[in-house]
């Protein structure tokens, strides 16, 4: 499979913008310049095959998805966490097309790093509906309506502490959805803004 320079850059760049980091502070970790962070963002070349598992590595991805997006080999360990889904339902069997259309689409995904128990989410949903989550758009979708839902249903709750806790996972999910939508449109995850302001402050 031949690797695409320009979306390992956006990778990469997504990577170090999800961080906070500016290019140079994401150089240091690397012991190389803002210029050399720059060219890999560009897809002018790629970091060597050390600094390509450094990077997988913050990332939560792996080399092979850092290097050919969701065609790479997936990070998680499907089998650990099928393990774990079975534990959730009380060691019942898993509805395997459920399963398996989960799979797909949390690997498609693979940006986001989704925790075992949004990926259980995903599983029930995939195994309780007619039509499966099978897109980025159906991710995205999916997370902006559970998102709404759990705000509807903070702001009749009368203890405090639980309705913040649940204006917390609305806004993650939220933020999943935001994601994915930036992702569609240029190949890029992450938001710059805490990037930007850093290097604002580093200016100052």
């Amino acid at each position: 499979m031949e690797i695409d320079n320009v979306a390992v850059g956006s990778r990469i760049k997504s990577i170090r913008l999800d961080k906070g980091a500016t290019m140079e502070e994401f150089g240091k970790a690397f012991n190389t310049s803002k210029g050399t962070v720059n060219n890999w963002e560009k897809g002018r070349n790629l970091p060597n095959k050390e600094n390509l598992l450094k990077i997988a590595k913050i990332g939560n991805i792996s080399v092979e998805q850092l290097l050919y997006g969701s065609s790479g080999k997936s990070y998680y360990n499907w089998d650990r966490v099928k393990e774990m889904l079975r534990t959730f339902s009380n060691n019942a069997p898993l509805d395997e097309l459920a399963m398996e259309n989960t799979k797909k689409v949390v690997d498609l995904a693979y940006f986001l790093n989704l925790g075992i128990f949004e990926i259980n989410d995903i599983y029930l949903f995939q195994k309780n509906n007619q039509s499966p989550l099978q897109t980025l758009e159906d991710l995205q979708d999916y997370f902006e309506t559970v998102s709404n839902g759990l705000l509807t249903y903070s702001e009749n709750i009368d203890d405090l502490e639980a309705q913040m806790d649940i204006e917390i996972q609305s806004s993650l999910l939220n933020s999943y959805a935001y994601k994915i939508k930036r992702y569609l449109k240029d190949g890029i995850w992450a938001s710059d803004t805490l990037s930007n302001l850093r290097e604002k402050e580093l200016e100052e």
